[in-house]
């Protein structure tokens, strides 16, 4: 077999490997890609521009598909489409200071997941967040700005630094904000046990645009660490402009390719 042709079965096999995997990939999964590669481009500056022209928005007068729900601080700052790189019609977007929940919060995402179809829900806060430091200091607010405040979940044992104290209570609140969509919602709770839903937790830097991503489940205590057994690190993904921590759930296609043994050694054969 001459180069050339090896060249040529070998792109033609990553080709139809690559649309294997992605044939393969969950909704909630390519859904939670969109956003992290759309947050790059944000981050360094280099946005796509989302379709949001005239055959966009005649197209969207019948019908929106938003491929992601973000539930998010209401602050001029915080714009789930521009810090995702997203179009007009991408995102289904909430926002209530503080991001808590509540049943008018409930009922839209219910709404978004059952009837748009949205498989990612996004529950995102960010760092300098006034409704979190109001709470963190026990602010007496009156009327329903006070009753706002009084929902914000910044959890306990926070550290004596200010600055970490005000982080930490971000992170606690915005993994709150999940849980309580979850288990306060039927829907839901039963959209992700079947995962056609996926829910997930992240934070927003004001200064530097990235968006750095959490999970929403509790942290295991060091004993439960402790009896857990090691397991092989995997190579390292190709990193991207962000300072997202990826979620499990998300793997590049230079991880997932290992699955397919005989394709694997057919490239080594290959390169021989």
């Amino acid at each position: 077999m001459n180069l050339l042709h090896k060249c040529s079965v070998a792109a033609l096999l990553s080709l139809i490997c690559i649309t294997r995997l992605q044939a393969q990939e969950s909704p909630p999964t390519a859904a939670l890609k969109r956003l992290l590669e759309g947050n790059a481009r944000f981050a360094a500056d280099k946005p796509r521009i989302g379709a949001v022209g005239a055959d966009r928005r005649k197209e969207l007068v019948k019908e929106h598909k938003p491929f992601a729900v973000v539930l998010t601080c209401a602050d001029a700052r915080v714009v789930p489409a521009l810090l995702f790189d997203a179009g007009l019609g991408d995102l289904f977007e909430l926002a209530v200071a503080g991001n808590i929940t509540d049943k008018a919060i409930l009922g839209s995402i219910e709404y978004a997941i059952e009837h748009l179809h949205a498989p990612l829900i996004v529950v995102l806060g960010h760092d300098s967040c006034g409704a979190v430091t109001a709470a963190v200091n026990g602010a007496k607010l009156p009327g329903d700005l006070g009753w706002l405040i009084k929902q914000v979940k910044v959890g306990d044992n926070l550290p004596a630094d200010k600055d970490a104290k005000l982080a930490a209570a971000v992170r606690n609140n915005v993994r709150a904000a999940a849980k309580d969509l979850e288990e306060r919602s039927n829907l839901i709770h039963e959209k992700i046990k079947d995962k056609k839903v996926n829910i997930v937790t992240a934070v927003y830097s004001l200064k530097t645009g990235n968006i750095e991503w959490l999970s929403h489940q509790e942290k295991k205590k060091p004993a439960d660490v402790e009896k857990k057994p090691a397991v092989e690190k995997k190579p390292a993904a190709p990193s991207s402009n962000t300072a997202a921590i990826l979620p499990p759930a998300i793997e590049t296609n230079y991880v997932e390719v290992r699955r397919f043994p005989r394709l694997r050694s057919f490239f080594e054969r290959l390169r021989e």
